[in-house]
């Protein structure tokens, strides 16, 4: 996301939290859909200033954490009447905002959808004209020493995966507004 960021002359940054392991059990594909819709519309929605990444352990049980993540941008903000709306299907602040920077609607659902599965919640907090906070909770389970061998990502890898995709004739239909998401996939 930085070379986007850079081209729009904002300032992008990641926090982590000294209480945040290096290694989790948990769906890696899942929380990088997650982190990449929401740090590429903090993006895409903000002409100047600043877009920051920050994850910090919310609680810590037996084996396993809260993760929050925040994603913060000085951007154009959420009128306060839709910021209730802004997790359903095809909502958008309002028509203007499909015309002014593109998209589907479909990223913050699906976002939703993917914390959810995660034994997590989403949220946001805005101010129009004055930027917004996404903010998401996630349940990961800690790595012991005898599984770092094991902590590898659970979605193949493309050249991996596209063979085999090939081979069985199937076809996905994939819906991204985001230009550079777009050529990840190719």
């Amino acid at each position: 996301m930085k070379p986007l960021a850079q081209s729009k002359s904002l300032s992008v940054s990641w926090n982590t939290d000294d209480s945040v392991a290096e290694l989790y059990k948990g769906d890696a594909g899942r929380l990088s859909q997650v982190l990449i819709n929401l740090a590429g519309n903090a993006i895409k929605f903000t002409n100047e200033g600043t877009v920051a990444v920050e994850v910090a352990v919310e609680e810590s049980r037996e084996g396993e954490d809260v993760l929050r993540f925040a994603v913060v941008d000085t951007g154009v903000g959420i009128e306060e009447d839709m910021v209730g709306e802004v997790f359903g299907a095809f909502t958008q602040a309002d028509a203007s905002t499909t015309r002014q920077f593109g998209g589907t609607g479909l990223g913050l659902a699906i976002s939703k959808h993917l914390v959810e599965l995660m034994d997590g919640t989403i949220w946001v907090e805005s101010q129009f004209g004055q930027g917004s906070t996404f903010l998401f909770t996630v349940r990961l389970g800690w790595v012991g020493p005898e599984m770092v061998e094991f902590a590898e990502p659970a979605v193949p890898k493309p050249s991996v995966a596209r063979p085999a995709l090939q081979q069985s004739a199937q076809r996905v239909l994939l819906v991204e507004d985001m230009e550079s998401n777009q050529r990840v996939v190719h």
